[in-house]
């Protein structure tokens, strides 16, 4: 059976008092490198295109070796949260780790493409994250012995996921309680609906480079 007027306008409702995006891409939000923000680059040639934020690092000339980026955020749901961050990248990630724990980094395959095999993961429920602020670090190689270019771009959201429940009880919520408009009781159907909502409703972190 369709779903009372109520249930679904409280539903609606709900999405959009709770639903929020914060973009955290490289190249736009607070990426670090050391004491500093990191620094935003035009894409190599060779380069994936990105269409959204910029590459971080150097498209003309970095030092030889391993170097280090990193990404503050908040959590208010740590056991809620999971991301899964695609990236491309020169010359190779060699690690990930949030809040000091290793994370699964997939397997790098190059700057020409985004995605595929090149996949940070956060999964839900592993213990990663943690009340408050969270630390993202991600270390990158640049091969060879002398200086070359160097770049990592991301893209990626953080999300909280909600519970999933059931609206609306034997009486197929239409039963009434409470303060509804004009002073008569609202329907119950159209509590459980914001409840179910927000409930359900997942917030949404980017955590893309460049954003």
């Amino acid at each position: 059976q369709p779903a009372p007027v109520g249930q679904q306008q409280g539903q609606q409702k709900a999405q959009q008092q709770l639903a929020q995006e914060v973009d955290l891409s490289t190249g736009g939000a607070a990426w670090s490198y050391g004491q500093s923000a990191a620094p935003s680059t035009s894409p190599h040639a060779a380069w994936y295109k990105a269409l959204h934020g910029s590459w971080i690092g150097n498209s003309g000339t970095w030092p030889a070796g391993m170097t280090e980026f990193s990404l503050k955020f908040t959590v208010g749901a740590p056991d809620r949260a999971s991301f899964e961050l695609l990236y491309s990248v020169d010359n190779e990630l060699k690690s990930a780790t949030l809040n000091g724990k290793a994370l699964d980094i997939g397997k790098s395959a190059g700057f020409s493409e985004l995605g595929g095999s090149m996949v940070i993961k956060a999964p839900q429920g592993a213990g990663l994250f943690v009340n408050g602020e969270n630390t993202l670090q991600v270390e990158i190689l640049n091969a060879g012995g002398s200086p070359s270019p160097l770049g990592f771009y991301a893209s990626g959201m953080l999300k909280i996921s909600g519970a999933a429940g059931q609206a609306g009880g034997a009486d197929g919520g239409r039963g009434v309680v409470g303060g509804g408009a004009g002073g008569q009781p609202a329907p119950v159907g159209q509590q459980q609906g914001q409840q179910k909502a927000q409930q359900q409703l997942a917030q949404e972190v980017d955590l893309s480079t460049g954003g």
